[in-house]
């Protein structure tokens, strides 16, 4: 059996700018979203984007 490797990302196409922010904002204060089509600051589509925003989300968190 062969496992396909692949990958992905997130990009923001023509029209839609904002929408990382609205993808990352909190639904009733019970559900928080994190990954990198979630981060409107430093490295969208990246790892390190991914990371940051789960401390972001966590952050969020214990701020409620």
């Amino acid at each position: 059996m062969t496992l396909g490797r692949g990958g992905g990302y997130s990009y923001v196409p023509t029209g839609a700018y904002g929408a990382r922010q609205i993808l990352a904002t909190p639904i009733q204060s019970v559900l928080f979203f994190a990954g990198e089509a979630t981060v409107t600051a430093s490295n969208p589509a990246t790892v390190h984007g991914a990371i940051e925003s789960g401390i972001r989300a966590a952050q969020e968190i214990l701020q409620r």
